[in-house]
């Protein structure tokens, strides 16, 4: 990554660009999206690492991703990040449940 990167929210921003080539290769383009630190809106904020919002709730109508501040391992943000943009990827529709797990398994 650049070394002008100056906060996490840029690095989030870098990584998802990063990370695109890897999700099209196996079948799925990462859908327009806003990546940013912050605690989870639920009741377990602090044993939640990350949180995908459906396109439907934000004002730009993208999903919205939020990334833990509490993380600082950035294998450990890489893997939330995976996680929450195969949550994007089909809008929040399927929990963890079998779209969810294909689209999961399919990146390994």
């Amino acid at each position: 990554m650049s070394a002008s990167i100056l906060n996490r929210e840029s690095w989030l921003q870098e990584a998802v660009g990063i990370l695109e080539p890897i999700f099209s290769a196996v079948g799925y383009g990462i859908p327009p999206l806003k990546v940013s630190c912050g605690f989870a809106a639920s009741s377990s904020p602090r044993t939640t690492l990350g949180q995908c919002w459906p396109r439907e709730r934000s004002g730009d109508l993208v999903n919205e991703i939020f990334i833990s501040p509490k993380i600082d391992d950035p294998v450990e943000v890489l893997d939330t990040l995976v996680h929450e943009i195969c949550h994007a990827i089909d809008d929040c529709q399927s929990g963890h449940g079998v779209d969810f797990q294909g689209i999961a398994k399919s990146l390994g």
